[in-house]
């Protein structure tokens, strides 16, 4: 943490620089991932068979054109001829036998690259095939297929074959800017430039005039409905050859009426129907070439069918394929498009993936501006959860084919980055917050605090708040007579008590003070205003904390355990809040004169009383609960008048119960000194004066002296005093050895009949000065020596 405390809080959860860094590092890797082979294999073997099998299992997948007839080799016929394949005379019937059904094509899945008399000597050969086929009025669609180079011994197609010149398949929508040749080398069609092509033998290929490629698409569930041989010639797909309106228009190819969305790869996507639907479709050859039984299984064709043969539909030479839906004969890929061209459901790819991976990172890093971890996390999983519902909606409803997998991991990898240091950043602040205010407010506040740490304010500000100090008397002396141990413990104990007491009336432990606590109320951080009732609630939580800590006292004298005393001290002023931590330390607190004037109060306060100023004394007079506050004049440091101050005795109806506390705080802590001490036999004889006018000396010692005031003087003060008897002697014994003044300290201070008995302490003498001043007051102000000892209060 380089900054400020308040600036590092208050600064956004996450920087700019850093969610430009995120979002640059997920949009490159997931940009490159879209134009490599991996996006490809996402599609076929992730995204693909994830929306077939999701459509399959709503019950949506496309059925069967019923005017596709669809006719295997498969092992029924096999099993029937004894034989493999048909002889050119059995094609030649096969076929005569279906166009006089009339249907619209026949497609058979097959090249007749090969041409030889098969299993039947006599076979009047392939020439008499293709003078009976060229008769028909169907037409007969084979297949093709391309490769680089040539074949040694094998004679491909001609170059010049109408039906391979890409300008035939144009619609003059550009006439007047492009000739056809020039809108057909801008086709996209998958490029095959330099690849020879190869089909029917020469002998049996002016039986087939149309010929289409049978080759899959490199993409597993896509095929190509044109292979591109050069700029003006390209190979349409077999399905293709089956309708007299393939055309381009714009750019767009169409075929029987349904447009075959292209991607930029020249590929198409492949519709599926499931795996039994293609099955239980598929009807045996078997009963087409028996003549017992042909008449009867032509009855299923009709005028205007799509016949469909499969010559290698047994086990054994069935051509499997890798799909989205499974492993299925290579012929039911071509099924599939002939049947989505048919029903005009086609799918349609969006090609958006680098724009959505762009859309996506940008969402992911919106959501982690605005939003805090947990409310983050419920959001990349709902906008994953939207995505995916869109995805798989558009594509079961419309056919609509959008990248999925890459756009989600986008979401989610510069989510997710984002999440962690956002989470790690607010765990930061969350921590610094829980060790900046922990025990000083409220857990529920802290706990506020800790989720939004940019509602902190660190500006130093004035405001009106109720300070209250908190004193442990006579700690320092308890740690003489006790284990350290156990005095420590006792007071943890008791500052605990107090900090919950405080939280309890809404105020805020400011600093603890090793023997006493500052505390405040009247601002509250999680919402930085303040409070109206400020010194209510701190009046009341003093009364509280005085209340409970008496009879803990008792109970700690009885055990022999630490007894600890209280004096508080209350003051309503208008003080300076802000933080005065240095560098990466954070130091929430007040200061001003009216906290100064809260700690004099707490040192002039009697123990077991509350002390407060006039201005709280007149916020809280309404209040019941309480006694009425009693007047006191107090002498405090840097004032040479004496100031007013109220104060309130939580217990004036059971002052036995305040005996009972000063009783076991002298038992326990030796009050009395076990020191030579002296008592004034006539006070009288004898006047002590300061500033604050004349005091009666009760008794001294070598160190100090124990005199009666009549206003109380916080503990501390330090005054300037002069000695003197009736008759001015002892003043000019005093003058005569420079002591005609000198100074003493205030350290401690108890209730008396006379008004208040204060315990002073000798400062900046030596022993010679102190010695000459007992034997002084010994002449003077002793009747005889008292050697017993009286027990000075500490």
């Amino acid at each position: 943490m380089k900054r400020n405390p308040g600036q590092w809080l208050h600064s956004p959860p996450i920087s700019l620089r850093w969610i430009i860094f995120i979002v640059g590092f997920w949009v490159s890797v997931f940009m490159l991932i879209s134009f490599s082979k991996v996006s490809y294999q996402a599609e076929s073997r992730v995204e693909a068979p994830l929306l077939y099998a999701i459509r399959d299992r709503v019950g949506l997948s496309p059925a069967l054109d019923p005017h596709l007839k669809i006719y295997g080799f498969d092992d029924k016929t096999v099993s029937t001829l004894r034989r493999a394949r048909l002889s050119y005379k059995e094609w030649a019937e096969l076929i005569e036998s279906l166009d006089s059904r009339r249907p619209k094509v026949i497609i058979i899945d097959a090249l007749f690259s090969v041409v030889q008399s098969v299993y039947d000597e006599s076979d009047v050969s392939h020439q008499e095939m293709v003078e009976r086929i060229s008769r028909l009025n169907t037409p007969v669609v084979v297949g093709a297929y391309a490769i680089p180079g040539k074949l040694p011994d094998r004679v491909p197609l001609d170059e010049t074959d109408p039906s391979q010149d890409l300008t035939k398949y144009i619609h003059n929508y550009n006439s007047h800017t492009l000739s056809p040749k020039e809108q057909a080398s801008q086709l996209t069609l998958a490029d095959f430039v330099g690849n020879s092509v190869y089909g029917p033998e020469p002998d049996v290929r002016a039986a087939f005039k149309r010929i289409g490629h049978i080759l899959y698409g490199q993409r597993e569930g896509r095929f190509y409905p044109f292979l591109r041989l050069s700029d003006t010639r390209g190979l349409p797909y077999l399905m293709l050859r089956a309708f007299d309106d393939v055309v381009f228009r714009q750019g767009h190819l169409f075929a029987g009426g349904a447009e075959i969305p292209v991607s930029s790869d020249g590929s198409a996507f492949i519709n599926f129907s499931n795996v039994k639907e293609f099955s239980k479709n598929v009807l045996s050859m078997r009963s087409l070439l028996s003549p017992n039984t042909r008449d009867a299984a032509l009855q299923d064709v009709a005028a205007g069918d799509y016949v469909y043969i499969i010559p290698m539909h047994f086990t054994g030479n069935t051509d499997f394929k890798p799909t989205p839906i499974g492993l299925i004969p290579g012929a039911y890929t071509h099924l599939a498009v002939l049947n989505s061209i048919l029903k005009k459901q086609p799918l349609r790819p969006i090609e958006a993936a680098p724009l959505l991976i762009v859309l996506f990172a940008s969402a992911a890093a919106l959501l982690a501006w605005w939003l805090s971890p947990v409310p983050l996390f419920f959001s990349l999983i709902t906008l994953f959860s939207l995505w995916t519902g869109v995805w798989i909606g558009a594509f079961i409803t419309i056919g609509w084919v959008f990248p999925w997998l890459l756009p989600n991991l986008t979401l989610l990898g510069v989510g997710f980055s984002l999440l962690m240091h956002r989470t790690r950043e607010s765990e930061r602040k969350s921590q610094y917050v829980r060790q900046a205010f922990e025990g000083a407010v409220q857990p529920q506040v802290l706990t506020k605090l800790q989720a939004h740490p940019e509602k902190l304010s660190f500006e130093a500000r004035e405001r009106v708040v109720s300070v209250m100090f908190v004193d442990i008397v006579g700690f320092s002396m308890m740690v003489e007579n006790q284990l350290p141990r156990l005095a420590f413990e006792s007071l943890r104990e008791l500052i605990e008590s107090i900090t919950a007491i405080v939280h309890e009336y809404g105020g805020m432990v400011n600093k603890t003070l090793g023997d006493g606590l500052l505390c405040f109320f009247g601002y509250s951080f999680e919402e930085d205003r303040e409070r109206s009732d400020h010194a209510e609630m701190a009046l009341l939580a003093a009364a509280k904390i005085q209340k409970s800590n008496v009879p803990r006292m008792i109970r700690a004298a009885r055990n022999r355990e630490p007894v600890f005393p209280l004096r508080i001290g209350i003051n309503t002023a208008a003080v300076f809040m802000g933080n005065l931590g240095s560098g990466q330390r954070l130091d929430f607190t007040v200061i001003g004169n009216g906290v100064n004037f809260a700690k004099r109060l707490e040192g002039a306060c009697m123990p077991h009383s509350i002390l407060v100023g006039p201005t709280t004394k007149e916020l809280v007079e309404p209040l019941g609960g309480l006694d009425r506050a009693k007047r006191r004049m107090i002498a405090i440091k840097h004032h040479s008048e004496m100031v007013e101050a109220w104060e309130y005795d939580p217990f004036a109806q059971d002052p036995e119960l305040r005996v009972q506390a000063e009783e076991a705080y002298r038992s326990t802590t030796y009050l009395t000194r076990i020191e030579r001490r002296w008592t004034i036999a006539n006070p009288g004889n004898i006047t002590f004066t300061s500033a604050l006018g004349e005091s009666s000396l009760v008794n001294f010692s070598a160190t100090g002296m124990s005199l009666v005031m009549k206003n109380l003087v916080s503990r501390g003060t330090k005054l300037e005093v002069q000695l003197d008897s009736l008759d001015s002697s002892l003043g000019k014994q005093l003058s005569a050895f420079g002591l005609q003044k000198f100074q003493v300290e205030v350290r401690w201070v108890q209730n008396h009949e006379n008004g208040y008995l204060h315990g002073v302490r000798y400062l900046d003498l030596d022993t010679r000065q102190t010695d000459l001043i007992t034997d002084l007051l010994c002449q003077f102000g002793l009747e005889k020596r008292d050697g017993s000892g009286s027990r000075e209060a500490s």
